[in-house]
């Protein structure tokens, strides 16, 4: 039996840019990741993509979590991705665009061919 508390499983993601851009837990066995860019209706960024795949990566290896709920801050889920980030993406060549290899998060099983 496994033995698993709230105050036991707690994610840690890789910081970089000024403050996380989504807040994350898991709450009696299931895993919370909640978008927090208010300001912006959660929209998303290259960098929040990367932290809720990294989230997901840890949830996915916790075996205490047997579930994931996905919500956004401020009553909001989401808006979509942020249009500075694809006016960018649109305006700068692939190869300069921004590296957040650091982030990388193997998510599945090897077995299962993922």
């Amino acid at each position: 039996m496994l033995n698993c508390s709230p105050s036991q499983t707690r994610f840690h993601i890789p910081k970089k840019e000024g403050g996380k851009k989504i807040l994350h837990e898991v709450d009696d066995l299931v895993a919370i990741i909640n978008m927090h860019r208010p300001d912006c209706l959660n929209a998303l960024t290259n960098f929040t993509l990367a932290e809720i795949k990294h989230a997901l990566a840890q949830a996915h290896k916790d075996e205490c979590v047997v579930g994931v709920i996905a919500t956004g801050a401020a009553g909001v889920f989401c808006a979509g991705m942020d249009m500075g980030v694809l006016d960018e993406a649109s305006a700068v060549d692939r190869a300069e665009s921004e590296n957040l290899s650091y982030l990388d998060a193997k998510t599945g099983d090897p077995d299962d061919g993922d």
